[in-house]
């Protein structure tokens, strides 16, 4: 399907592995393809713990093709992955142990949201091993053996959850001279490398905001107006949202709870768990936090709750478009429903 539209636009797709001869020839199976202006979306790969055994674990892809999930599952690391994977593994039947590098999982999002999570993953048969350091991993017999700080544990499948890393590598960026480091591409404001006519973007490019499909899509989109004329203007992202599935989901758009304290913003809590609209679905955790600037305008929300992601979905306009208290209050919405539910507890 994709495919089909793509070829349908006069667009010519080239199978292989492709790598940069020179600024503008791209040599693909010993053949070369030449072009005045080029882009590299290469994005991102599993991480692979460099440790004895390192072989004998798994990536995200592995689990989700797995036709039966096992007994019992390690999965190293505590980011979206890790957590997202232990609540599926979990509800599924599996005995789950999250071995984590430091004290605190998900460092992107509001840590109070986080630790009820966490509680609740446990509350449902999920261990965690905190400042694990995970050593090397074991094969005796059927099970695998996760060596770590301060013991070993048993298991029948290695989940390495340890992040995402650039594809970089083995592509010619150092024979062309476009710059790099360990997040990624570097790049400017116009998303162009180091190099005037090779652009980079998606997840491979060093950037602060986050790495996600909607993000990269958004950058395409300004590549193709920038490299087709119809702009001249340097990439303006806007308000970016990010949700972990887990279950409960966190969510959240803007300037976070640590952000507003430093600023000195203020900060809207709210406990909505027997909020009669939220008892609709039963929902057992509900709590989102508010963040508003000097001027009073709405800069950031996140939320805990089973429905997250749709209440960041409906508040997200709001904060890109800067909207003020009255604009807000002229806002009406369908009744009973999650966004006039929310939008009734933002002061």
């Amino acid at each position: 399907m994709i495919t089909g539209a793509i070829e349908s636009a006069g667009i010519d797709i080239i199978n292989g592995y492709g790598t940069l001869v020179d600024a503008h020839t791209i040599e693909v199976d010993g053949k070369s393809h030449t072009a005045e202006k080029l882009v590299i979306s290469t994005g991102l790969r599993p991480n692979k713990l460099d440790i004895p055994g390192t072989e004998l674990s798994h990536d995200s892809e592995d689990f989700m093709n797995l036709k039966k999930l096992p007994e019992r599952i390690a999965i190293i690391g505590s980011g979206y992955i890790s957590l997202e994977f232990a609540t599926i593994a979990s509800a599924a039947g599996s005995k789950v142990t999250v071995l984590m590098h430091g004290d605190r999982a998900l460092r992107q999002f509001n840590e109070n949201y986080v630790t009820a999570v966490v509680d609740d993953l446990e509350r449902r048969g999920v261990k965690f091993v905190k400042f694990a350091g995970v050593s090397a991993f074991e094969k005796q017999g059927n099970e695998f053996v996760v060596k770590y700080a301060d013991g070993q544990l048993k298991v029948d499948w290695i989940l390495d959850a340890t992040g995402r890393i650039p594809n970089v590598e083995n592509i010619g960026l150092d024979k062309v001279g476009v710059k790099y480091n360990k997040h990624g591409i570097e790049v400017n404001d116009y998303l162009q490398t180091t190099v005037d006519n090779i652009y980079a973007s998606g997840d491979v490019i060093d950037k602060t905001q986050p790495k996600l499909t909607p993000t990269a899509i958004f950058e395409s989109m300004y590549l193709t107006k920038l490299l087709s004329g119809q702009s001249d203007k340097p990439i303006d992202y806007p308000v970016i949202p990010s949700v972990v599935f887990t279950s409960p989901r966190i969510a959240k758009a803007g300037v976070s709870v640590e952000e507003a304290k430093q600023k000195g913003y203020k900060i809207v809590e709210n406990h909505l768990t027997d909020e009669w609209y939220r008892q609709i679905d039963k929902q057992d955790l509900v709590e989102n936090t508010f963040i508003y600037d000097d001027e009073g305008k709405m800069v950031g929300v996140t939320e805990v709750s089973e429905r997250a992601d749709d209440v960041i979905n409906a508040v997200l306009p709001i904060i890109e478009f800067g909207l003020s208290d009255d604009q807000i209050g002229r806002l009406v919405h369908l009744f009973p429903s999650l966004t006039a539910s929310t939008l009734s507890h933002r002061k």
